[in-house]
């Protein structure tokens, strides 16, 4: 699953580059009066639209079946109206971006609240979850942990030096 969204990460921010791009396009040969081409390059940005929301849809009806699969994220316990509205929010929830936590014992707090709802609570591996953790840990931060190899019981062990060094106050 984080593997997926890492994916989708990235869709969605070339998606917002090559319509930025096309829109300065768009823009230019407005200005360099060739109506005929700016119709072109518009009807360009619709396709590439459309496609996106197809990916977007897909990756949606994929995390669907997920959650439809966990018992731990909406209870069967839940009446089916209520698990539908929490399917239905969920869809709409803009994703959240964990920044890359640098060793500003400052930012920690926030950092350490974004990944660990995002990427500690999600259903996966702890050698993935680690994968992870080097992915949003950058200088001092990332050094801490570098030694501590790739397996399972490094995650936790990354986790709790994490906590001394840059969760004190």
């Amino acid at each position: 699953m984080d593997l997926c969204r890492e994916q989708l990460d990235k869709v969605e921010e070339t998606m917002d580059n090559a319509v930025e791009l096309i829109h300065k396009l768009a823009k230019e040969l407005n200005i360099a009066n060739k109506p005929g081409d700016r119709e072109k390059v518009l009807l360009e940005i619709e396709w590439i639209e459309s496609q996106y929301e197809q990916l977007i849809e897909s990756y949606n009806q994929e995390m669907e079946h997920i959650l439809s699969d966990s018992k731990s994220v909406i209870s069967d316990n839940e009446p089916t109206e209520t698990r539908q509205i929490g399917k239905d929010l969920w869809k709409q929830l803009k994703r959240v971006s964990i920044p890359v936590f640098n060793g500003d014992k400052v930012k920690y707090p926030a950092w350490e609240a974004a990944f660990y709802s995002c990427i500690d609570e999600a259903p996966s591996t702890l050698e993935l979850k680690l994968l992870q953790l080097r992915q949003y840990l950058s200088g001092e931060a990332l050094s801490c942990i570098d030694n501590l190899g790739h397996f399972a019981a490094a995650y936790s062990e990354a986790k709790e030096r994490l906590e001394r060094k840059f969760g004190g106050a």
